[in-house]
């Protein structure tokens, strides 16, 4: 019948989902930041969900690396709580409550932040490697400085790339030679959003094309290897298929979903690069395309 609430839904998940299994209150206090952010005045804030226990402003914590290294020790100066859309000062937290912290520096995304009693680290999936790097650099074209932008100088790229590396723990930068610097990210998707925010910031930069990064395990050379998900009319399939076969791409599944084929490779990162623009173009815009790594 006709409600005029959510209460029905509610009681629905309170009769039927599991009680989240989180420890007690008297257990040591221990949280796996999930995410960064960067305050002016309170420096870097870790995120998280805490596990157990209880946090208040003063309690001494350290952070612990997925191999039970601790990385540093320190007090917790602020703890910060959503209430619907904002964030409101707490004094204290306790198992369940998903919170901001001050008073690290150096912990990051996948380390457990707690009590000092505690030794071992909370088990969690690690951050996947970078898997395509590019060179940025100044403008030094003979037009710098003439399509309006203002951030010019290595100085201010620099002091751009040192603020997103505050809270995105997916990018690698490290300094290249001469003025430029190398930005290793997962896939062209996260390194184009770094370059077009940056260039409507109105910085003016010079990119590298993208390289693929390889690794050595076991004495082998490993590349990155996606999964590729494309839905596709029947008309534009052959083409599809042909083209991820030329780059190296091996098709693993083909079936009918909603009126479209669904192909499904597994391609190299290398072997994707470009390719959106030239599939875009033989879809006649019609083809959805999607990768993971």
């Amino acid at each position: 019948e006709p409600t005029t609430d959510m209460s029905v839904l509610l009681d629905t998940i309170i009769e039927h989902v599991p009680v989240p299994n989180v420890g007690t209150k008297t257990d040591p206090f221990r949280m796996v930041v999930t995410m960064l952010a960067h305050d002016n005045w309170l420096g870097r804030l870790v995120n998280g969900r805490v596990q157990s226990g209880c946090v208040e402003v003063g309690s001494k914590i350290h952070a612990i690396d997925l191999d039970g290294n601790i990385l540093e020790a320190g007090k917790v100066t602020k703890v910060l709580q959503w209430r619907g859309l904002a964030q409101e000062e707490v004094t204290m937290a306790s198992a369940g409550n998903i919170v901001s912290i001050a008073g690290l520096s150096a912990a990051s995304v996948t380390h457990t932040i707690a009590s000092e009693e505690v030794k071992e680290p909370i088990k969690t999936t690690p951050i996947d490697p970078p898997t395509v790097a590019i060179l940025l650099g100044v403008n030094d074209s003979p037009l710098k400085g003439k399509d309006g932008g203002t951030e010019l100088t290595t100085a201010k790229i620099k002091e751009r790339l040192d603020k997103e590396k505050l809270t995105n723990v997916a990018l690698s930068i490290n300094k290249g030679q001469g003025d430029q610097f190398e930005i290793m990210g997962r896939g062209e998707l996260q390194l184009g959003i770094l370059l077009e925010t940056m260039r409507r910031e109105k910085f003016e930069l010079s990119v590298s094309p993208p390289r693929v990064l390889f690794q050595e395990k076991e004495g082998k050379k490993m590349e990155p290897i996606e999964e590729v998900i494309v839905d596709v009319d029947d008309e534009f399939t052959n083409v599809v298929i042909q083209k991820l076969t030329l780059r190296k791409g091996e098709l693993r599944e083909m079936k009918q979903i909603s009126g479209k084929n669904r192909l499904v490779f597994q391609v190299p990162s290398r072997g994707l690069i470009g390719f959106h623009v030239e599939f875009a173009a033989d879809t006649r815009g019609t083809g959805v395309l999607n990768h993971v790594f």
